[in-house]
């Protein structure tokens, strides 16, 4: 028995957390912190697929962001490493990131972001099984996987440059933003003649996001707050919906989305989240537990951290944020 596919259809890596990867969510939130900030997010998700802890699929992000008075905007810088299948495939991603600044009025504060940078893809063929490296043995059926194999087959690798833009707007008690990912909608193919693989073509990236804040104390500086949010993407065929809600009081936060897969009507996941932040220092935990059908596969569902650092110096920003983004 054999199975062949011309085309194989994915999204983009997504944090389940995106506020805690703002350079990943949107180029137009660099330099939205009060003080530059360190980010880092850690996910694992599906890791009941193969071998528990080690299987499924790891993200990891590291960012830095900051606002610079002299460039009238904030700059940052990131790198990504998706590894998936116990890497069999890997991709790493890094950029730079600028977002000019436009006070409108008093209240209102309206960012503009552009994001370069360079990715690079690659499948590990040796972790590959082909239809002739297997022989059937006698009645049972059972296959033994034999290390010759007929085909020559090259390492698989495609690097490629890629681009992004957004916008956003914020003021003490609201927040809302879209970007535009892979602008240029580079090609991922990993042929050596790509110009005739046109479905290799990364499509683009659509992500809306928002909120508002309620706040909860009269005493405002104590941050004590609600925050009703959502995040919409979409990527060629797939769209997804997240919306929830958290609460803060300066000190420790928590609260929890649903996610739905649009187009299907399916609700995906229920996810809780918490978290603790003091002084320069910031840790939150999110936990997605899957209800929909693919529940049945046993997958124990994503776990994701977020750690932010924050570093002040002589200079900080001046313009109040929405609480939201520190």
């Amino acid at each position: 028995m054999s199975a062949s596919f011309e085309y194989v259809h994915a999204q983009d890596p997504e944090f389940t957390q995106f506020y805690g990867a703002p350079l990943y969510l949107n180029p137009a939130l660099a330099g939205t912190g009060e003080c530059n900030r360190i980010s880092s997010n850690y996910r694992n998700q599906w890791m009941g697929i193969d071998q528990g802890i080690n299987g499924g699929y790891q993200t990891y992000n590291l960012e830095y962001d900051g606002y610079f008075s002299e460039l009238h905007g904030g700059v940052g810088a990131f790198m990504l490493n998706d590894a998936s299948m116990l890497g069999v495939y890997t991709q790493t991603s890094f950029g730079a990131t600028y977002a000019y600044r436009m006070r409108l009025s008093k209240g209102i504060t309206i960012q503009m972001g552009l994001q370069g940078g360079w990715t690079q893809k690659k499948v590990d063929v040796s972790q590959l099984r082909f239809r002739d490296q297997y022989d059937l043995n006698g009645l049972s059926g059972r296959a033994s996987v034999d290390a010759q194999l007929i085909e020559q087959v090259s390492e698989g690798n495609a690097g490629f440059a890629d681009f992004a833009a957004g916008a956003l707007v914020y003021g003490e008690f609201f927040y809302g933003g879209f970007a535009v990912k892979h602008l240029t909608k580079p090609t991922q193919s990993f042929l050596e003649d790509n110009t005739v693989d046109t479905a290799a073509t990364l499509p683009r990236k659509l992500t809306l996001h928002g909120g508002f804040i309620i706040p909860l104390s009269t005493r405002y500086n104590a941050e004590t707050f609600l925050a009703p949010e959502f995040l919409y993407t979409r990527q060629g065929p797939y769209q997804q919906l997240n919306m929830g809600v958290y609460w803060n009081n300066g000190m420790i936060f928590a609260g929890g989305w649903a996610r739905f897969v649009l187009g299907q009507n399916v609700a995906d996941a229920l996810i809780p989240y918490a978290g603790f932040k003091y002084d320069m220092f910031k840790i939150s935990y999110s936990y997605d537990i899957t209800i929909s059908s693919l529940s049945i596969a046993n997958t124990l569902g994503s776990h994701e951290l977020a750690l932010e650092f924050t570093i002040c110096g002589s200079q900080k920003n001046t313009v109040r944020f929405c609480p939201r983004f520190f």
